[in-house]
C-alpha cells in the first residue's frame, strides 16, 4: 500500500528507497520501473540501507544520499508523520547545522534530499497537498588553482625523480587531456584509438560515453607507454603514486596542490590559447556551460569580440552620410 500523509516519515524513507509493486503497477506508464517490484521485507529501520533514488539506482552518490537519509530520520524522528515536517522545523534544522562548524555543502545536501522526497510524497504520490519551503545554503564555488608552464615542467621533474616515468607520465597525460584521476587510472587500452586521435570513455562522472581528443604530448605519453597491458598506468589504484606525488610537490614547491589541479590546469590552459566555453565543456566532458564559466575571466577574447561588433553601429553608409549633410 503507498503510505499516507499521516504515516511516520520511516515508511516515507522505506517507500522513497524502496516503492512496493502496487504502488510501481498504479504509476503513470511514463514512471513506471519495472526492475524495482519486490516489496519492502525489512524494518523501517532499515530502510535507510535501500536506494533512495528508484529512478537511477547506480547514482554514484548514493552512499552519500544514504548517510544524509539516517541524518535526517535522527533529527526529525522515525516516527514522526511526514505532514508534521513544517517549514519551521525544517528552518530550524537548518539554523542548527549553519551553527556548527561544519561545511556550507553538509548543511545543504541533507536540506537538498529533504526537499527530494517531499516533492516526490507531493508531486509524485499526491500524499500532501504543498510542499514546504525548504531554504537551501548556497555553497561557494570550488577552488580555482592551475599552473603555470614553469610550475608544471617543476612538477614533472619532481615526479620523475621520486617515483620515475609512471608518475610524471599520469601527470603528464592528465596535464594534457584534463582527465579525472579515476578516468586516468582506469584507461584500459581498449579504449586508446591512437589512429583517430582519441579516448573512448565509457565510465565518467557525468555517466555519459564521450571521446577526449588526443593532442601531440598526450599521444606521446601513450607511445612511451605502450608495452604495458591491460591499464595503460598499470594500476588503477591512486594508493600507489600517492607518496611519490606527496615527495614531488614538496620539491616543487607546490604545497597544496591537488591532483585535481592538473585538470583545472588543462582547462586554463585551453582557454588561454583560445578554445571557447562550449568547446571547454565539451572538451571536459560537462553537460552544461555552467560548469566552465569558472574560466571565462581567462578569456577576454569572448568578451572583447563581443564587444567589437559594436565598432561600426554608428558608421553611416556613403549614401546615408551625404543625406545627413544634406539635412544640416
Amino acid at each position: 500500500m503507498r503510505p499516507t500523509d499521516d504515516e511516520p516519515i520511516d515508511r516515507w524513507y522505506a517507500a522513497a528507497f524502496e516503492p512496493s509493486k502496487d504502488f510501481v503497477d498504479r504509476a503513470p506508464v511514463h514512471r513506471q520501473q519495472p526492475a524495482v517490484t519486490r516489496r519492502i521485507k525489512t524494518p523501517p529501520s532499515e530502510a535507510t540501507t535501500k536506494p533512495l533514488h528508484c529512478c537511477n539506482r547506480a547514482k554514484r552518490s548514493l552512499a552519500n544520499d544514504q548517510r544524509n537519509a539516517k541524518t535526517l530520520m535522527a533529527v526529525f524522528g522515525e516516527d514522526t508523520p511526514l505532514h508534521e515536517i513544517t517549514a519551521s522545523k525544517i528552518s530550524a534544522y537548518r539554523a542548527s547545522r549553519i551553527a556548527l562548524p561544519i561545511t556550507p555543502a553538509a548543511v545543504h545536501r541533507p536540506l537538498a534530499l529533504l526537499r527530494h522526497l517531499l516533492r516526490l510524497a507531493a508531486e509524485e504520490w499526491e500524499a500532501i497537498s504543498a510542499v514546504p519551503r525548504v531554504r537551501l545554503e548556497k555553497e561557494p564555488r570550488g577552488r580555482l588553482r592551475w599552473l603555470t608552464p614553469e610550475e608544471a615542467h617543476r612538477l614533472l621533474d619532481a615526479c620523475r625523480a621520486h617515483q620515475g616515468a609512471p608518475l610524471s607520465d599520469l601527470v603528464e597525460f592528465c596535464l594534457y587531456t584534463g582527465l579525472r584521476q579515476a578516468e586516468a587510472l582506469g584507461l584500459t587500452w581498449d579504449r586508446v584509438d591512437r589512429a583517430r586521435g582519441v579516448l573512448l570513455l565509457e565510465i565518467t562522472k557525468s555517466g555519459r560515453r564521450r571521446e577526449v581528443p588526443l593532442c601531440g604530448p598526450a599521444d606521446a605519453v601513450l607511445a612511451r607507454r605502450a608495452g604495458t597491458d591491460g591499464l595503460v598506468f598499470g594500476t588503477s589504484s591512486w594508493t600507489m603514486f600517492r607518496k611519490g606525488w606527496e615527495k614531488a610537490l614538496g620539491v616543487a614547491k607546490l604545497d597544496g596542490l591537488h591532483f585535481h589541479d592538473t585538470r583545472h590546469t588543462f582547462a586554463s590552459w585551453a582557454v588561454q590559447r583560445g578554445a571557447t566555453l562550449p568547446e571547454l565543456k565539451d572538451l571536459l566532458g560537462h553537460s552544461t556551460l555552467a560548469m566552465v564559466m569558472r574560466y571565462a575571466h581567462l578569456s577576454p577574447e569572448h568578451l572583447r569580440s563581443a564587444g567589437a561588433r559594436l565598432d561600426d553601429v554608428m558608421v553611416l553608409p556613403a549614401g546615408g552620410r551625404r543625406r545627413a549633410e544634406e539635412i544640416k
